[in-house]
C-alpha cells in the first residue's frame, strides 16, 4: 500500500514525466559536469569489467540512455520507478536499447541478492519514505564491494532567482490556504550527519563520501521556468494560480538578467557514496 507521499508522487510524475532532467540537465558545476555526471562518476566508460547497473527512481530513463550508448558496452542495465508515467516515457526513450524497466518501489527491490554492482539515485533518494528498509535493500541487491551513489538536495546557497521564486510561492500558497510540503523523505537524508547515520554500521564500508557541490545555469528566463515551476509546493496551487505565478515569475526574473538577456542561477547538491563491505 502506498503512503500518501508516495501516492503524491506518483501522481505527479505521470502529469509530468521527464521533469527532472527537465530541470536539473541544463546545470553544471565549474568543471562543467552535471549532476547526472557526478552521480556517474563511480563507473568508467572504458571498463572491460562486465557490470551490472540499477537506476533507482530511474524517471524517464535519461541516465539509462546515457549508459546504453558505445562508450558503456559492458554493463548489464536496469531501471525501477514506481511512476507508470515515468517508466512509459523511459520505454519511448530507452526503445532501441537492451535495457530492463521495473515498476516497483526501493522499499522491495524485485532483484535477488547480491546481483547488483552499482546502485544509482539522482534527485530521488532524499524523497523517499521509510528511508531505513531502502537502505537495507540497497545492501541487499548490491554485490559485495558493490557501490551506491546519490545525488541529494545540499545545503542551501542563498541565490536571488530562487529568493525570488519561495516569495512569490509563498504568497500563492497564503493566498490560497495552501501548506508547504514538509514531510516529502527522512530528515536524515538532509544532513551530511543524518546520511553517514544512515550508512554507519556494519553495512557499508566507512567513511564512504558526501561532498556538496553547486550546479549552475546560465540562461534565458524562459528557459530557467522548468527548474521553478516543476517544484512538488508548486502543485498544490489552482491551475489558475500556477500560471499567475509563473507569469509573475517571469516578471521577477527579467529584473535579474545580465546584457545578454540571460539569469544566473545556482543550487547546491550533495554527493554520497557509500560501498557494501566485502564480507
Amino acid at each position: 500500500m502506498n503512503t500518501s507521499i508516495e501516492t503524491f508522487l506518483q501522481d505527479f510524475h505521470k502529469k509530468h514525466p521527464g521533469c527532472t532532467p527537465a530541470a536539473f540537465s541544463n546545470g553544471f558545476t565549474k568543471d562543467h559536469k552535471t549532476s547526472y555526471d557526478m552521480v556517474a562518476s563511480v563507473l568508467a566508460p572504458a571498463s572491460k569489467n562486465q557490470a551490472t547497473v540499477l537506476d533507482l527512481a530511474c524517471g524517464d530513463g535519461v541516465l539509462l540512455q546515457r549508459f546504453s550508448t558505445a562508450g558503456y558496452k559492458n554493463l548489464n542495465l536496469i531501471g525501477v520507478d514506481m511512476s507508470v508515467g515515468e517508466l512509459e516515457a523511459a520505454r519511448t526513450r530507452l526503445s532501441s536499447s537492451k535495457v530492463k524497466l521495473l515498476e516497483a518501489k526501493a522499499q522491495s527491490l524485485p532483484l535477488p541478492d547480491n546481483s547488483v554492482d552499482f546502485v544509482l539515485c539522482h534527485m530521488a533518494f532524499m524523497l523517499m519514505d521509510g528511508i531505513e528498509n531502502v537502505v537495507s535493500e540497497i545492501h541487499r541487491v548490491l554485490k559485495p564491494g558493490g557501490t551506491f551513489s546519490a545525488v541529494v538536495g545540499g545545503k542551501y546557497e542563498k541565490a536571488p532567482a530562487m529568493d525570488a521564486f519561495l516569495q512569490l510561492l509563498d504568497e500563492a500558497l497564503k493566498e490560497e490556504s495552501k501548506s508547504w510540503l514538509s514531510n516529502l523523505g527522512d530528515e536524515r537524508t538532509r544532513s551530511e550527519e543524518g546520511l553517514r547515520s544512515l550508512f554507519s554500521g556494519n553495512q557499508f564500508t566507512q567513511p564512504g563520501t558526501v561532498q556538496d557541490f553547486s550546479i549552475h545555469f546560465h540562461e534565458q528566463p524562459a528557459n530557467l521556468m522548468d527548474f521553478f515551476m516543476l517544484m512538488y509546493d508548486v502543485a498544490a496551487l489552482s491551475p489558475a494560480r500556477q500560471v499567475q505565478l509563473g507569469n509573475d515569475l517571469l516578471l521577477k526574473f527579467e529584473s535579474l538578467t545580465d546584457e545578454m538577456g540571460k539569469m544566473h542561477h545556482f543550487m547546491g547538491l550533495r554527493l554520497i557514496i557509500f560501498c557494501k563491505g566485502n564480507k
